[in-house]
């Protein structure tokens, strides 16, 4: 197994709460770097988990996501920040609320569908309830949504990924999270959340009306690039809508000289095909596992069955989806984050991307694409005849 770094989180915690034993087999084998956050005071020393070691990466299959995401809550003392999708896991609502009544400044922001229908989940109304500072956002044009994954713990730690904060995507669904302390992911995901923040609008005001993408100005960016493939420079992050993180995947696809593995949600960008098409004529080994429902609805995936491409559909690991958006490359790059290959994700929604070429993330996540590409399987030609084919359309792909 490979050792994964992680980091020490200062907590007080309580003995109840236990772990299957290869769990803590995993714990007692992790390597460390220190990572000392102050923890509050009594009367609120109830709340922390047994949790001491945060993983800088960490897969749903495994089980213990939410447990990561709580503890990290549970450790904060100044400040939380959050966008995210879907909210629906009551345990990471009451540990945002704890957090809240102990006197941490807690911002959300929700995709605005969730909160303006004619059903919320019980998870939101209970952050409704506690007066949490919520504000929602939608993206532009008629189906564009606030489809990012992404929390702010005391400015200290990020955590971004595919991962929404669902029952489904701990139990169910394949999924992904990142964490990191680097100073540059904390900045450019702060400025951010800021930029969105400004934009969202307070739930008490009701809903945001559709809008023109044109209207958002000033979109963060990495202005010095420093992960390297090959003789290529990229960004440590890029956002949407419009922050050119289409045009980084291609250059990324284009710049690969061996292999590429990508597991992709949903597929729908002709642009992104293309690149890919152009890399196996020049020679790179190109694996791809998909989402099998999404993908019975993409005409791209019946471009690929016909090319030839090694495809492979899945859902997730315990009758869910198969909802990762990341992309090794040459075994030197990842890519992850919370965008789906398609316009929707490029010039409507807001959504991240997360870019490495710390060999600790990279060869973690080639693993964890091997392991789901084993257990998928080729579409029949029956199934690829019976794809309906869709455009790139939101109300497809945003999950």
């Amino acid at each position: 197994m490979n050792k994964i770094k992680t980091l020490i989180l200062s907590l007080l915690f309580l003995p109840a709460v236990s772990f299957a034993s290869d769990a803590l087999s995993q714990l007692r084998e992790l390597q460390k770097f220190s990572f000392e956050i102050p923890a509050p005071q009594s009367p609120y020393k109830e709340v922390y988990s047994q949790i001491s070691e945060l993983p800088i990466y960490a897969f749903s299959r495994e089980g213990m996501v939410s447990s990561y995401l709580k503890a990290a809550i549970e450790s904060s003392s100044s400040s939380l920040d959050i966008a995210i999708y879907g909210i629906s896991d009551p345990e990471l609502a009451q540990a945002v609320i704890k957090a809240k009544d102990r006197g941490l400044k807690v911002r959300i922001i929700v995709n605005q569908s969730h909160l303006f229908n004619n059903k919320i989940d019980p998870s939101l109304q209970q952050l409704i309830d506690a007066k949490v500072e919520i504000r929602t956002l939608k993206g532009a044009g008629r189906y564009g949504i606030m489809h990012n994954k992404i929390a702010i713990f005391d400015s200290r730690i990020l955590f971004c990924g595919s991962f929404n904060w669902t029952l489904k995507a701990n139990n169910s669904n394949f999924e992904n999270a990142v964490f990191s302390a680097d100073s540059k992911y904390l900045s450019g995901y702060k400025a951010y959340f800021d930029w969105m923040w400004s934009y969202a609008k307070p739930y008490s005001q009701g809903p945001m009306a559709d809008y023109d993408s044109s209207n958002l100005k000033f979109i963060p960016s990495d202005s010095s690039p420093s992960v390297s493939l090959n003789s290529s420079k990229f960004p440590s992050y890029a956002f949407s809508p419009n922050g050119g993180v289409k045009n980084i995947i291609i250059k990324a696809v284009d710049s690969a000289k061996y292999e590429i593995k990508i597991a992709i949600f949903s597929f729908y960008d002709e642009k992104i095909y293309d690149a890919l098409k152009r890399a196996v004529s020049r020679g790179v080994k190109v694996k791809i596992t998909a989402d099998r429902v999404q993908s019975s609805q993409s005409d791209i995936v019946k471009k690929m069955f016909k090319e030839g491409f090694d495809f492979k559909w899945s859902g997730g690991f315990s009758g869910g989806v198969m909802h990762n958006k990341f992309m090794v490359l040459d075994s030197k790059m990842l890519i992850s984050g919370s965008f789906n290959f398609s316009d929707s994700a490029e010039y409507y929604n807001f959504e991240n991307i997360f870019l490495t070429d710390k060999s600790s993330y990279v060869s973690a996540f080639e693993n964890e694409f091997d392991y789901i590409y084993s257990q998928a399987r080729k579409p029949s030609q029956e199934e690829i005849d019976n794809i309906n084919s869709f455009s790139s359309d939101s109300r497809l792909s945003s999950f």
